[in-house]
Parts: structure tokens; sequence; C-alpha cells
């Protein structure tokens, strides 16, 4: 019997552990803080998604940051209704920050959860989107995404709860390869809300 040669044995072991790390990945972190019941009784009014300093969609040019910060409101704003939230209408707060930014570039938290009040909501959320990338591995591109979401008291300014979405896949569809991203990672999401309800 031939002995297969090693250098091939390595080169398919190469391939095989290539191929496992090319397989999708999502994942929800989800932490609680002190006050659990404000989590659960919480009339929520989501806040238009931010980019963190510095990041650029220099490798997904059919999104911009406009359109991706404010497809990621809405994913979250729906995960929560899904989870069984209260959300509020952002119709009157929209109109708000658009006069706030004539301006200037966004709002400060401070600023939001002022605005919070004016709407009757007591429960603010702010997005920060800290990763949305393409990227090079080893033979194929992946996109990564990492969004960071909290939960703060608009009363106290206290974080009710923070969770932090990471995902990675395959880039291999172009546009539907960030909507799928996206969508895989709130379901996760809607997951966590729902197990910390049943399972405070």
């Amino acid at each position: 019997m031939r002995r297969i040669p090693s250098f091939f044995l390595l080169l398919l072991f190469i391939l095989l552990h290539g191929n496992c790390r090319s397989l999708p990945g999502y994942d929800a972190q989800f932490n609680v803080g002190k006050t659990a019941s404000k989590f659960k009784t919480a009339k929520y009014v989501v806040f238009p998604f931010e980019f963190a300093e510095g990041l650029e969609l220099t490798d997904a040019q059919e999104n911009s940051q406009k359109v991706v910060a404010q497809r990621n409101r809405e994913k979250a704003e729906k995960a929560l209704f899904q989870a069984g939230f209260t959300v509020l209408e952002r119709s009157k707060l929209d109109k708000l920050i658009n006069e706030i930014t004539l301006s200037k570039t966004g709002i400060t938290e401070s600023e939001g959860l002022n605005l919070g009040k004016i709407v009757n909501a007591n429960s603010a959320v702010f997005g920060k989107i800290t990763n949305y990338s393409v990227a090079r591995r080893r033979l194929r591109k992946h996109f990564v995404a990492e969004i960071i979401l909290k939960g703060v008291d608009i009363e106290t300014g206290e974080i009710i709860w923070e969770s932090t979405l990471k995902g990675h896949t395959p880039f291999t569809n172009g546009q539907q390869t960030f909507l799928d991203t996206e969508n895989n990672l709130y379901d996760k999401f809607v997951k966590k809300l729902q197990e910390k309800v049943s399972n405070p």
C-alpha cells in the first residue's frame, strides 16, 4: 500500500480547517443591569444609530453609513417589538432630532435622554456600529459586523441592559450578505430578550 506524502496530508488539513473557519458565526451577548423590573416594563424609543469614530465602509461600497445606520435602527425597533416590548412611534422624535441637528452632526446621549422625556418614553435605546467590514481571510473574503446596543433609563441615565451583536460570514453575494448577517444577528437579539423576560 502506497503512503500518501505528508505534504498532501498537510495541504488537506489546511483546506479542511480553512473551510471550517469559513462557516458563518453569529452571537448576541446580553446583560441586564440592576433594575431588571424596568427592563420589562419600559416604554422604549430607539435613537438613530451611529458609527464608531473612524469607522468607514471602504469595503462595503453598496452601503452608505446613513443607510446601514437607518436599517439597523429599524431592525432594533422590530426586535424589541417582536420580543413583546413597548416601542413608541418615532416620527415626533425624529422631528425633534432634525431640529437639533440642523447646525451639527448627531446628538449627545444626554440630549437624547431629554428628547425621550418630551416624547413620553421612559427608556432610550442607543446603538453603535463598531465593525462593518469585508476582509480577506485565507482564500476567501468575509464580512464582519459588530453592533453594540444599550437601553438607558431616561430619568436616571442608568444603563438597564447592554447587548453586543457579533457576526461573520463568507462574503458571497454582495448586498445580500450584509442583510443576511444583520437579520441573523437581530434574530439572536430577539431570543436573548425573550430569554431574559422568561428567566430574569
